[in-house]
């Protein structure tokens, strides 16, 4: 992984482009990209390794990462893909723990990059700020534990009974 040299107005652009997160306004989001750096990666460029102490979550601004789990036979298991505007890591930003999987680039990728220090800044020094991140945050972990239980119901042979039309 590679840092880019760029300007806050084009990672202020990149953002804006991106929506993420939602409902920032131009000064948030303007705010937001100063707490941001910008990284090239490589296609199949590992970003972090399963295992790895976190220290940062990502937002995917051109091209793609694959997510990985080391599992027995075969020796990985693709997890998921995540593609330009969504998010990684983020889990690790929340709680701290080490990487659950390894991330590599499916393709030529541009990131922004937001630290656990930075992360915690905006919490406390801009709570707004920190607030809406937290809840984008949220409903992407949502969005993906959602998935995952369909997942799970797949792989166990099962099928999600409908609960009042959900």
């Amino acid at each position: 992984m590679e840092s880019v040299d760029m300007s806050l107005e084009d990672r202020d652009e990149i953002l804006g482009r991106l929506k993420w997160p939602t409902e920032l306004s131009d000064a948030e989001r303007r705010k937001l990209a100063q707490f941001t750096i910008a990284y090239r990666v490589d296609k199949d460029d590992l970003v972090f390794q399963e295992g790895e102490q976190a220290c940062y979550m990502g937002i995917v601004a051109e091209g793609s990462l694959r997510i990985e789990r080391i599992t027995v036979d075969p020796p990985t298991a693709e997890i998921a893909v995540i593609e330009c505007g969504q998010v990684f890591g983020e889990m690790a930003l929340i709680d701290g723990e080490p990487r659950s999987a390894a991330a590599h680039a499916e393709e030529a990728s541009l990131l922004l990059l937001l630290s656990q220090d930075n992360f915690k800044i905006a919490l406390t020094e801009l709570p707004r700020l920190g607030v809406k991140i937290l809840a984008s945050i949220s409903r992407s972990m949502s969005s993906r534990l959602r998935e995952t239980n369909d997942n799970l119901l797949e792989a166990l042979g099962q099928k999600p009974r409908i609960v009042n039309g959900a």
